[in-house]
């Protein structure tokens, strides 16, 4: 039974119509005519099989003619020839116009990246000298990429919605405050995730484009950096120094490129840059980062940059992007900071939906709440408290007086959080940001 089952599915791609086929001549058989429509059964460019003399012939149906009541149908045998009696013909299941077994399979390989499109803002969605954060150089913006620049000041950064790609919702804007400074976007990865994909090769795919013609700022590169020295402790500065116009900058000590960055040409429309087979060779890698950058420096004040659709692969070849959903995005980031604050509201806001709440009836001088994060934190993060009312870090909140807050044991899993303010009320509120980046 078990060798029925084995020899049926050994030959499962192939049907026997039970048509009645002779040779006609070498290399074609003749069709009698029958309830079927020959070019539905063997139509033009599909695979046959041809036993004939006992040797089986494969080839693909080349043209369909008739003769008299027959069908005339052509092969091109892969190799042999079908020259004498033939014992039987089948089909393969597989339809030509349908391929529903391509020739290549189109894969979509994880991507490396979180946030590849800058769908999540938990610090907030506009960044500049005026802002928490600032803009400054070496900073964590949107979640997971960190802004490097010749300076504090350099660009604005912006969450784009309206200058974005066909099917984006989102992308980043660095537009230049001052004058003449290269600028870019690093995302670090985390050594667990580095070292399973140590001696692989790796593959580059974004879009980008700057906002006018006269633009200085019309030539982005990237590169895929790895960090040989200790695990999770990276320099996240990896820029040396920025070098003359068009040159590539100098990598800060244990940073290797693993590819050489060409110049990208930016225009006015949104492009695809891909970098393929980026083969990862440098010893003793524990952390790998992607790194792109404006290397202009001769940017004027207003000139931008736009970025979106990131995506970093394990692959020899760049395979098609798809935007992460929401909700699998922000867990991912929420790796490296979470917060009580509602996902639009910039954590320092005056705001107390959401802010966990804690109240007791024995009198007593220390209050805590505990917390427990949405997910595994990489390491014990900074935890910042946040007073309610107005806003204040380093306060909570007891009867709408801002207090001192007290952060107690905080973890990877959860965090307390409380006072040791004698005056304070039997309850607290607060919110609070935690952060665990490279």
């Amino acid at each position: 039974m078990m060798r029925a089952i084995r020899v049926q599915w050994q030959g499962a791609a192939w049907f026997d119509w039970g048509l009645t086929e002779t040779l006609k001549a070498q290399n074609q058989i003749r069709v009698a005519s029958s309830s079927y429509t020959v070019s539905d059964v063997y139509p033009v460019g599909s695979r046959i099989k041809v036993v004939s003399n006992n040797a089986t012939v494969y080839g693909t149906v080349t043209t369909l003619s008739t003769s008299s009541s027959a069908v005339i149908v052509d092969i091109a045998p892969d190799s042999g020839t079908v020259t004498s009696t033939v014992t039987s013909v089948a089909a393969s299941i597989i339809d030509p116009a349908g391929l529903p077994l391509p020739d290549s399979v189109t894969t979509n390989n994880p991507n490396l990246m979180i946030n590849p499109n800058f769908q999540v803002a938990q610090l907030g969605v506009s960044f500049t000298a005026a802002t928490t954060p600032l803009n400054s150089d070496d900073t964590y913006l949107f979640d997971q990429w960190i802004l490097l620049s010749d300076g504090n000041d350099a660009v604005d950064v912006t969450q784009e919605t309206s200058v974005v790609p066909a099917g984006s919702g989102t992308a980043i804007k660095l537009e230049v405050e001052t004058a003449n400074k290269k600028f870019g976007l690093l995302q670090p990865l985390e050594n667990l995730d580095t070292v399973n994909l140590d001696g692989s090769i790796l593959s580059l795919s974004f879009m980008a484009r700057n906002a006018a013609s006269d633009d200085k700022t019309d030539v982005v590169k990237a590169v895929v950096l790895a960090w040989s020295s200790t695990a999770d402790a990276i320099t996240s500065d990896v820029v040396s120094a920025w070098n003359a116009d068009l040159t590539i900058p100098t990598f800060a000590t244990n940073w290797t490129a693993e590819n050489t960055p060409a110049s990208l040409t930016l225009t006015q429309v949104y492009q695809t840059f891909t970098i393929e087979n980026i083969n990862l060779d440098t010893a003793s890698t524990a952390n790998l980062a992607l790194f792109i950058w404006c290397d202009n420096a001769d940017g004027a004040i207003d000139d931008a940059v736009y970025i979106s659709n990131i995506k970093l692969e394990e692959s020899v070849t760049a395979t098609e992007y798809t935007a992460p959903l929401i909700e699998d995005d922000l867990h991912k980031a929420q790796r490296f900071l979470c917060k009580s604050f509602n996902q639009s509201v910039t954590p320092g806001t005056a705001a107390t939906v959401g802010s966990p709440y804690f109240a007791w009836t024995a009198s007593t001088v220390q209050k805590a709440c505990p917390i427990v994060f949405p997910i595994t934190m990489l390491s014990t993060p900074s935890v910042v408290a946040y007073a309610p009312s107005d806003g204040s870090s380093g306060n909570i909140d007891s009867a709408l007086t801002p207090r001192t807050a007290i952060i107690v044991r905080p973890g990877q899993n959860g965090v307390s959080v409380g006072t040791n303010d004698a005056n304070s009320a039997q309850s607290i509120t607060f919110h609070y940001v935690a952060t665990s980046q490279l």
